[in-house]
């Protein structure tokens, strides 16, 4: 399979996953509520992300995680650190979200695209061009498009960026934890948008730790 169709894949899975857990039997044992994940049923932790509260819902989370996973993928990144990090800030948010007891229940994706989404753009917005050696006649017109190319990733990941930490803001989650949203017909956790974003900006960060560390410890071999 090529990277593009293990990408549609993994979108497919995402979407397919979240949608099993719609259902009203899946939701009811999956939906974050403090009261029981504090009483013992702490597996709603790691399920909550993929339960959703209408089919809209769903649509909406399942079309912007394959957005993310497709740029990810065009911008050359793992679908494993694509996956990884969705995960990672999906359980974060949950876990922090036993810091809010404003916060009663959970669901959604939102949380863990935010993350996602933030982490993506610091990568892109971060991550150095192509060298081009200096041949003679000027560089190659592959040299010139690749650090083109370049140049319009780190571009996008700083418009990611921006656009994630613009939507916080007129959010003001720390406000109103949660607001009812006409549109959707119900209250939207916005302090999982930014708990989410915070992850991935910590998991950018730990990733970062751990990739010098291990450059560190190979130059001293």
């Amino acid at each position: 399979m090529t990277r593009f169709a293990c990408a549609l894949a993994l979108a497919g899975g995402v979407a397919a996953l979240a949608a099993v857990f719609t259902l009203p039997a899946f939701a009811e044992w999956g939906t974050y509520r403090r009261e029981l994940v504090l009483g013992g049923e702490v597996w709603r932790l790691a399920t909550a992300m993929w339960v959703h509260l209408t089919w809209a819902h769903w649509a909406a989370n399942s079309m912007a995680a394959a957005g993310l996973i497709l740029l990810g993928t065009a911008a050359a990144l793992s679908l494993r650190q694509l996956m990884l990090t969705l995960l990672v800030c999906g359980l974060a948010v949950t876990v922090a979200l036993l810091r809010v007891p404003e916060v009663g229940w959970y669901a959604g994706l939102s949380g863990a695209l935010h993350g996602l989404a933030l982490w993506l753009g610091i990568t892109l917005a971060t991550r150095p061009g192509p060298a081009v050696s200096a041949e003679k006649g000027g560089p190659s017109s592959e040299a010139v498009g690749a650090s083109i190319t370049s140049q319009r990733l780190r571009l996008l990941g700083v418009v990611l960026c921006a656009g994630v930490l613009v939507k916080l803001w007129f959010e003001q989650s720390w406000l109103s934890p949660v607001a009812h949203d006409p549109a959707w017909g119900f209250g939207v956790v916005r302090v999982a948008h930014g708990l989410g974003t915070v992850s991935g900006a910590l998991w950018w960060c730990f990733g970062q730790w751990r990739m010098r560390r291990r450059q560190a410890a190979t130059a001293a071999r």
